[in-house]
């Protein structure tokens, strides 16, 4: 039994959104004539289907910034007690600057 002509329409406008190839394979139609209706309906000339961009593949999350964050840093050795704080929105490498002057005492 034969695809009735809207069936065919219906598949060239798929075809225009998603590519002629694609629909043809995915809908099991023959590829030649899906090609032709959807040149027909442009005026003769064949849609070019439009890239998708690719998707991202890295995403940076950068966490929001809040008014009082605060950072604490205890050490406890053999020469005492260190205790650092800091409050603000950005906080530099406090641990390993806790090391250098823990260890340079």
């Amino acid at each position: 039994m034969p695809i009735p002509g809207p069936l065919w329409a219906a598949a060239a406008e798929l075809a225009r959104s998603h590519g002629v190839c694609q629909t043809a394979q995915v809908l099991r139609l023959e590829y030649k004539k899906l090609k032709r209706l959807t040149a027909g309906e442009a005026g003769g000339k064949p849609v070019r289907r439009r890239r998708a961009p690719a998707p991202a593949t890295f995403v940076e999350l950068a966490p929001l910034p809040t008014a009082a964050a605060e950072c604490v840093i205890e050490l406890e050795g053999p020469r005492g007690r260190l205790r650092i704080q800091w409050k603000g929105a950005t906080a530099p490498d406090l641990a390993g600057l806790s090391r250098v002057l823990w260890e340079s005492a």
